[in-house]
């Protein structure tokens, strides 16, 4: 029935949660970072699904003023753009390529590092809207930010050009 669904709705892709029981949820006490792991993925292989299974990890990335404690001192903020992201996805080249073509950076490392993350165009002109520090995309290459709940700190590998000003340029004017 989904994969009906899909087809008719032309989606190429699916997002699942994983659903909780009472226990379950009683024991993770509300911390809400319950993640899909390799049991639950190796399930949906073992029952016969030969698609691709990309994880969300349910973690922020601070972008607003609130959080000048990651370098990111606020000047203004304008409202068109976001405060933080919500969730990150974890993928392979394959997925890029699938979802915004062959090259797809608007900047981009030579070289992406370890703990590097990838983020969109959108995010990147959140981060050059809420922030004194930043002017270019070129600018947030290379850089290291924080997530917030988390002593671990991640590169900026890239950034990829989605066209969302050419899309929503009614709404950014």
């Amino acid at each position: 029935i989904i994969a009906d669904e899909m087809a008719k709705s032309k989606q190429s892709s699916l997002l699942l949660n994983k659903v909780l029981d009472d226990a379950t949820e009683a024991r993770v006490d509300g911390n809400f970072h319950v993640a899909i792991n390799e049991a639950d993925i190796q399930k949906f292989y073992d029952e016969g699904y030969k698609g691709k299974i990309y994880p969300v990890l349910n973690i922020t990335l601070p972008i607003s003023s609130y959080s000048s404690y990651c370098g990111m001192v606020s000047s203004h903020f304008k409202g068109f753009y976001m405060n933080e992201t919500f969730g990150t996805i974890i993928v392979d080249d394959e997925f890029i390529w699938r979802q915004f073509g062959d090259d797809p950076y608007a900047a981009r490392l030579d070289e992406f590092l370890p703990h590097g993350l990838i983020i969109t165009d959108y995010v990147a002109d959140s981060i050059l809207a809420s922030s004194s520090r930043y002017k270019t995309y070129e600018d947030l290459i290379g850089k290291h930010i924080p997530y917030i709940w988390s002593n671990i700190n991640f590169t900026i590998n890239g950034i990829i050009d989605t066209g969302y000003k050419e899309r929503h340029a009614d709404l950014l004017d």
